[in-house]
Order: C-alpha cells, then sequence, then structure tokens
C-alpha cells in the first residue's frame, strides 16, 4: 500500500495518511452454541507458491476508500469535524473469529485503534444523522447490507446484531 502524507489544515504540518483494515464477521449458531466466523470474500493469490509467507488467499476489502468522515464516524479516528462516532474504539472484540485475530495480530505494533460495530449501530447512526452531507458511513452501510443479505438470504431475514465489522486503522 502506498503511503501518502498530507497537510494538517490547523497545523499546515505533514501528516502521514491513515488507512482502515475492516473485516465481516457474522454470529453463527448452531445448537447451544454461538460463535462469530468470518464473512470476507477472498481471492486466490498468485504469488502463493513463489513467495514464502505469502496467504493462499487475499481479503477483498468491504470498503477500501480513505474516507476520514467514516474513520471520525466510527470511532473518532482522524476526527477533524464535531461529527460524533458510534463510540470510541472498543479494542479487539474477546468473541473474535480466529481468522480475523491472526490477521489482526499479523500488524503487530502497526494496527491501531481497533474496534467493532454491528449492522444495527450503523443503522441507528444513519437514521439519527442530521445533515447527510456528513455522511462518511454510506457506502460502508450498504455493503454491508448487501454482505447481510448475501448471508441470511433475504433482506427480512437479516438480524443486524449478528453481523458487525472488526476493524483497526494503520499510519
Amino acid at each position: 500500500m502506498t503511503t501518502y502524507y498530507f497537510s494538517d489544515l490547523n497545523s499546515g504540518r505533514l501528516v502521514v495518511g491513515c488507512d482502515i483494515h475492516m473485516f465481516v464477521e457474522v454470529k453463527y449458531s448452531f445448537g447451544d452454541n454461538n460463535k462469530w466466523i468470518n464473512f470476507d470474500h477472498h481471492t486466490k493469490n498468485p504469488y502463493f507458491d513463489e513467495y514464502r509467507d505469502t496467504p493462499e488467499f487475499d481479503v477483498i476489502e468491504l470498503h477500501d476508500v480513505r474516507n476520514y468522515l467514516a474513520f471520525e464516524q466510527l470511532c473518532g479516528v482522524r476526527a477533524y469535524t464535531e461529527s460524533p462516532s458510534i463510540s470510541p474504539p472498543r479494542g479487539v472484540p474477546i468473541d473474535i473469529s480466529a481468522f480475523v485475530k491472526q490477521h489482526i495480530e499479523s500488524w503487530n505494533i502497526d494496527g491501531h485503534s481497533h474496534s467493532f460495530v454491528t449492522l444495527e449501530e450503523i443503522r441507528i447512526y444513519r437514521a439519527n444523522l442530521k445533515d447527510l452531507s456528513f455522511d462518511g458511513l454510506k457506502y460502508i452501510h450498504e455493503a454491508l447490507e448487501l454482505r447481510a443479505i448475501e448471508y441470511f438470504l433475504t433482506p427480512e431475514g437479516v438480524d443486524p446484531k449478528n453481523i458487525r465489522i472488526v476493524f483497526f486503522f494503520d499510519n
């Protein structure tokens, strides 16, 4: 990933750009057990057999556009407006899927502001937005709604408490 720099409007200093890493998880129920499982799309890595420590599959990000307004609205990262956030960073969920946990751990100290939000929380947040010109979560919300329908099969079958994004940032 390319590192971009931009000028901070308040101080005029150059600042390293910030990117989000986002994973979709759904709560899978079997018997009396509930478990969060990864529900990302993947693509075969063409370099898998050629380079050491190269994963066989790469995650296709739910939404990989650098959108500081969305970062701010998710958890207050790169807050340059007065827009409220869903919550401050909550950390890595204790019931995270093994796949996502492994990916987060691979970033070591280069990952920061780990958090998660459910589809339900995003729906409530966007429903209460007063000024839709400050809707940084629009595209993330739309992509997550589509992913929910893929898993739950119908829009009516979606349980918004049982699908979430787990995310963190890097500079």
